[in-house]
Parts: C-alpha cells; sequence; structure tokens
C-alpha cells in the first residue's frame, strides 16, 4: 500500500525484502509478491530461502512466481535442484517458472518428467510446455514421439516444441 510513497523502487525492495521474516504470513506473502512485481533482481537469494526453506507451501509457491517474474537466470540451477519438492503445487510453478526463464540446463529433468509420467498430468503437461518453451533441439525426438498423443494439450506443445526449434524439414 505504501510502496507508491517511495521515491525509489530500490528503497521499496529492501522494505520488501526485510519484511520475508515477519511473524505475519500475510505480511511475507505482500512481501514476497511485491519484489515480483518491482522484479527485484537484489531479492532472487531472498526469495530462492524462502522456496528452499519455508514450511508454508502457500510461500513457497508465491516465491517461485516471484522469481518468474523477476526473470533472473540465475536462479534456474537451485529452482531445478528443488523439483522433487513434495508439493504439487510448488513443483508445477518451478517447472513454468524453468521454461519461462528459457533454462536450458532443465531440459533432461523435463523430458524425464514428461518420459515417466503413466499418465497426462498437470507436471507432464507443464513439463511439455516448458521444453517447447526453450525448444532445445535435443528435444526433437520428444516432440515428435508425442506430437500424435492422445492427449489434446501435450499434441498442442509438441507441434509447437517442434515449430520452434525451426527444423527446416520439419516445415
Amino acid at each position: 500500500r505504501y510502496i507508491g510513497d517511495w521515491s525509489s523502487d530500490v528503497c521499496s525492495s529492501d522494505l520488501l525484502r526485510a519484511r520475508l521474516g515477519d511473524s505475519e504470513r500475510g505480511i511475507r506473502r505482500s512481501a514476497i509478491r511485491g519484489l515480483g512485481i518491482l522484479r527485484a533482481t537484489p531479492a532472487v537469494a531472498d526469495l530462492l530461502q524462502v522456496v528452499r526453506e519455508d514450511r508454508d507451501d502457500g510461500l513457497r509457491f508465491e516465491a517461485v512466481r516471484a522469481l518468474r517474474k523477476i526473470n533472473d537466470p540465475s536462479a534456474g540451477g537451485e529452482l531445478l535442484s528443488l523439483l522433487n519438492i513434495n508439493s504439487d503445487a510448488v513443483r508445477e510453478e518451478m517447472i513454468a517458472t524453468l521454461g519461462s526463464m528459457r533454462y536450458g540446463a532443465a531440459v533432461p529433468e523435463l523430458t524425464r518428467i514428461v518420459e515417466q509420467s503413466k499418465v497426462a498430468d498437470s507436471a507432464c503437461i507443464l513439463a511439455m510446455a516448458a521444453l517447447a518453451d526453450l525448444a532445445d533441439p535435443a528435444s526433437m525426438p520428444l516432440f515428435e514421439r508425442v506430437r500424435d498423443h492422445s492427449h489434446e494439450m501435450l499434441r498442442l506443445y509438441a507441434n509447437e516444441g517442434i515449430a520452434r526449434t525451426a527444423d527446416a524439414k520439419m516445415l
């Protein structure tokens, strides 16, 4: 509410970062959201700490979403290492964030998620969407294999990935 009263986003960012440790959950949530809105790159390490250490999955989810808004690829490695987190919502937000960040090192793990899924669950679909966003040529065999899948969203992302790799023979 008072962010607009400050003369600089840096000052606001520092104030919000200070509130990440507040005892009241609502204040911490608002601070996390504010850091994402401000695209506060200096807060990346603090937000990663929330994802790693906070016991509240809702706050962890918000921290990953804020990291997506900030879009600093330096966070990709740590998010990738945390993909085995036990909250589906947080894991799925991480998958979408890795794709949005175009974090290329995530391709093998995202591919594993798609290939090991027994059904087209939300994690599988989000991993395929992230792979389509990354458009890594190494994903082409997976895209070709999935483009005729019975699930419409998997087909959509497979074809999207094929188009983004810009392979002339797939025209």
